[in-house]
């Protein structure tokens, strides 16, 4: 198993609940696996999430589909100077 950012979370996310972890490129913060998201995407297996996590995807960063239930809030902030900034 690699120590990159998927390989690490990947199996923590699917532990606490939450189903659809899914691999991004090294630095990317989109272009997950085809078949996985919009409203017709499945959620992957538990075989697919350790194939990512054991395999080359295990480098790169980590998505979350999210439930039908859930809406995300994507906050970037930022302390500079000892004074917060959003970015």
């Amino acid at each position: 198993m690699t120590d990159g950012p998927y390989a690490v979370a990947a199996e923590t996310y699917w532990r606490a609940g939450w189903k659809a972890p899914l691999p991004l490129p090294h630095k990317a913060k989109k272009n997950p696996p085809t078949g996985f998201t919009g409203p017709t995407g499945s959620d992957p297996s538990y075989p697919d999430i350790d194939t990512w996590a054991n395999g080359a995807d295990g480098a790169g960063n980590i998505a979350l589909r999210m439930p039908r239930n859930v809406i995300g809030i994507d906050v970037d902030a930022y302390v500079k100077d000892g004074k917060l900034k959003r970015g």
